[in-house]
Formats: structure tokens, C-alpha cells, sequence
């Protein structure tokens, strides 16, 4: 991505558009966000596109790490279970063996 805007950041200073090396690679960058730069370009709108577009992805990557959280949390406290479990078990399991050898 670096080098990408890197080469977008020349080519705008020879003249060229954004959009048009953004199309270029579909690949790295989404044909909605060259699409939309395109649009602000032609408009003379673009700090307004790209205000929206950063807003957009961002709230996208808020809404995958929410979901993210949400799926990891029940592993999670399986996880946790078997820990607490394990750590009972070999607590109690001593003991128990020991008020067994106490006799009367």
C-alpha cells in the first residue's frame, strides 16, 4: 500500500488523476473507492469523498472487530473453564487421596 500511494503521490504531481491508478490496481485498492475519488475529482470534491470513504472504512473495521470479539468471547470462556477446572482438580485430587489414608 505504501508503495502504491507512494506511485499515486508522483503521478499526482505530474498531473494525473488518483482515480485513474487506483483502477489500475484492483487488487490492492476497492473499485468502489476509485470510483468515488473519481467522482470527487470531477465534482472538485474530493476532500469531502475522501471524509466519507474514510468514514466508511472505518466503520466497516469497527463492525469486523465487534464480530471478531463477539465469535472469540464463548472459545474464550471455554477456555477459561477448563483452566479453573484444572487448577480444582489438582487441588482437590491431593486432598481427597489423603483423608483416604486417614484411618480411625
Amino acid at each position: 500500500y505504501r508503495n502504491e500511494c507512494y506511485i499515486a503521490a508522483k503521478g499526482v504531481l505530474k498531473g494525473k488523476n488518483i482515480s485513474k491508478h487506483l483502477e489500475k490496481n484492483p487488487h490492492i485498492f476497492p473499485d468502489i473507492a476509485a470510483q468515488m475519488i473519481a467522482i470527487g475529482e470531477t465534482t472538485g470534491n474530493l476532500s469531502e469523498t475522501l471524509i466519507y470513504l474514510s468514514e466508511l472504512y472505518e466503520s466497516e473495521v469497527d463492525d469486523l472487530t465487534k464480530g471478531l470479539s463477539s465469535s472469540i468471547e464463548p472459545a474464550l470462556m471455554i477456555f477459561m473453564g477448563l483452566i479453573v477446572g484444572f487448577i480444582a482438580i489438582s487441588v482437590i485430587t491431593p486432598i481427597y487421596s489423603i483423608t483416604q489414608n486417614i484411618r480411625r
